[in-house]
């Protein structure tokens, strides 16, 4: 069983250590610290539309991380969730914790009156698994995004 709490002081260095790791192992490569890590959470706690969640396993273990960002546009028909990281630990993958999370934040955003959840759609060449994944959940590819940096 998964157990699903808000991210907070509480589970903030848990989420810190999980993204880290996972980010170093995405990218084969140290790609960001812990410490730099929990200070954009401490900065996400105080960032209204921002939700991190953070999931547990029954022995307390670590099992995975969702961020979700309230958004609104005409397109989308109003209030809507945006998906803007999801991991799993490697040993909780195919274990249903992703599922768990992403329905977490299905219940959250029918609660709320959302009319839809996006998720940034991965490159299915690269990551087939994980496109698969979604459109098992129901998700459809809807087209690509631009991003320009601003740092």
């Amino acid at each position: 069983m998964t157990t699903i709490l808000p991210l907070s002081r509480a589970t903030l260095q848990d989420a810190a250590l999980l993204i880290r790791n996972l980010r170093t192992a995405m990218n084969g490569k140290i790609v960001c610290s812990v410490e730099e890590v929990s200070q954009v959470l401490s900065e996400a706690l105080q960032y209204g539309p921002y939700r991190g969640f953070v999931a547990y396993g029954t022995a307390g273990g670590l099992q995975g991380y969702i961020g979700v960002d309230a958004r609104f546009a005409i397109y989308a028909g109003g209030h809507f969730l945006q998906v803007t990281e999801l991991f799993v630990q490697p040993e909780a993958r195919r274990k249903g914790v992703a599922r768990t999370l992403l329905a977490s934040i299905e219940n959250m955003a029918q609660w709320e009156g959302g009319s839809a959840i996006e998720i940034g759609a991965p490159d299915a060449g690269k990551h087939p698994g994980t496109a698969a994944f979604y459109e098992n959940q129901g998700y459809r590819i809807v087209g690509p995004r631009f991003s320009k940096s601003l740092k």
